[in-house]
């Protein structure tokens, strides 16, 4: 880790004292404030468009993620339809085969009275020895025509059944047509909104870069300053890694991550609706004001090159070049995007470059 293992506390005397290099260096910081002050106007543009986009973002998503679901649900029924088609199919070809059989039944027994029919027209009962003789032809005849009747009513039966199973098919095949088409609007529209939440997510991080970079040039301004400042002061007294105060009482949503992507260079909490930003320990408040994507900052200096910064303020409570000791009040937690309410950002810088702060911070009982 870069960085000292202790911060220092500007003492703040001399340069309160109105004059010789201290004095210059507080009028330069003054300075500085007054140019940071005729951006103000653009940067809270900035800001409000920064937080719309944020809650547009998640408004995004939440629609990508509800298109999702309606796609799954439209690709569920599309397999359910075709499982039925393909049931159908099945049962189509069974009765085709139950038909065959019926029709094939039907012509033997056809084949078999047809020679009986012809031989009762042509002999109209002679040759019957007995009436148990002509009983038992009755009998036997009245079989096979029963047994026709029973064949030709089971094929008209099996017709119907066939005609009904290839309407029911037709239909499942509408069905699934319209069920597809359905499921490629849904496919079309989410691929839109990803499409559009990529792009905003790409803008965003995007800006992220831009307001890194911004912030490296006002730390780099500042850290000249103080650097010359703190040759004009007295010698520092340390503070301790480990004893920092947490700036604020709220629960951390996330972590030191540079590596991340997009990179996280500091951590974030959700909190109380305006809850109190403490400084977490002695230093010198070197920026008040706004800065793009990050709303209200405040950045503190505590000596040998370390720096703090708060962001995402509902309100400043210090001024440009005031003393603050540890657990003084820098502010109060605004909106802060990520937590989806109130909240704060919060970096532990030394010069330009982001540390982990919970190396720094005192261990929570």
């Amino acid at each position: 880790m870069c960085g000292s293992a202790a911060f220092a506390q500007p003492e703040g005397d001399e340069a309160a004292a109105g004059s010789g290099p201290a004095a210059e260096i507080e009028s330069e910081l003054a300075r500085q404030k007054e140019t940071a002050s005729q951006r103000r106007k653009a940067m809270e543009q900035l800001t409000a468009e920064e937080r719309r986009l944020g809650t547009g973002l998640a408004g995004l998503e939440a629609k990508v993620g509800a298109l999702s679901g309606q796609l799954a649900e439209k690709e569920r029924l599309v397999r359910e339809v075709m499982a039925e088609e393909a049931r159908l199919s099945e049962e189509h070809a069974a009765l085709t085969r139950q038909l065959a059989d019926a029709r094939s039944h039907m012509s033997e027994l056809l084949a078999a009275l047809w020679p009986v029919h012809l031989h009762n027209l042509e002999s109209k009962g002679s040759g019957l020895s007995s009436w148990e003789e002509a009983d038992r032809r009755f009998t036997w005849l009245a079989g096979l025509y029963g047994a026709a009747g029973r064949s030709y009513a089971a094929y008209r039966e099996q017709s119907a059944r066939l005609a009904a199973n290839m309407a029911a098919q037709e239909a499942a095949r509408t069905r699934l047509a319209a069920a597809r088409a359905e499921a490629e609007k849904s496919k079309d529209a989410l691929l839109a909104e990803q499409l559009e939440f990529s792009k905003q997510l790409r803008n965003v991080r995007r800006r992220i870069v831009s307001e890194e970079e911004q912030l490296k040039e006002i730390l780099r301004t500042i850290g000249d300053l103080d650097a010359r400042m703190a040759a004009a002061k007295a010698a520092p007294s340390p503070v301790v890694r480990g004893t920092m105060v947490w700036p604020v009482p709220g629960t951390p949503i996330s972590t030191f991550d540079p590596g991340a992507d997009p990179p996280r260079r500091g951590m974030g909490f959700s909190c109380a609706k305006e809850a109190p930003v403490r400084a977490v320990a002695p230093g010198k408040v070197v920026f008040t004001d706004l800065l793009r994507g990050m709303g209200k900052v405040v950045i503190v200096s505590h000596g040998d090159g370390h720096f703090t910064v708060y962001a995402y303020l509902a309100e400043i409570t210090v001024s440009m070049g005031q003393d603050v000791t540890g657990s003084d009040s820098v502010g109060r937690a605004g909106f802060y995007p990520p937590a989806a309410g109130p909240g704060l950002y919060f970096e532990l810088r030394f010069h330009e470059k982001a540390i982990n702060p919970v190396e720094w911070l005192a261990v929570r009982d």
